[in-house]
């Protein structure tokens, strides 16, 4: 866990639409760019349904405020991801999905 060496990361997509993973952390991309509305990010891959849930939420400046709320889902790491629920305002900051 302590190891960067270790560690691959998603740096894009090929020509054939591919992820392209990376051990140079420099090269890095993010696996979802919603201009504004990505934050905190949880991301756990179900066996039994063999897809990827993805949940974001998007923490307001001013604390305690609620916050919005979406989940995505892949049966891929990489994506393409398909937007199954936003939740506008859904919770407090204090609260992590």
């Amino acid at each position: 866990m302590n190891t960067l060496a270790k560690y691959e990361f998603f740096a894009g997509y090929d020509s054939k639409q591919r992820p392209i993973w990376t051990r140079d952390f420099a090269r890095i991309k993010p696996l979802v760019d919603w201009n504004n509305n990505c934050g905190c990010v949880t991301m756990t891959y179900d066996a039994p349904l063999r897809e990827v849930p993805d949940v974001h939420y998007r923490r307001r400046k001013i604390p305690f405020q609620n916050i919005n709320t979406y989940i995505l889902e892949s049966d891929r790491v990489a994506g393409p991801w398909k937007l199954v629920v936003y939740m506008h305002e859904f919770g407090r900051t204090g609260l992590f999905l």
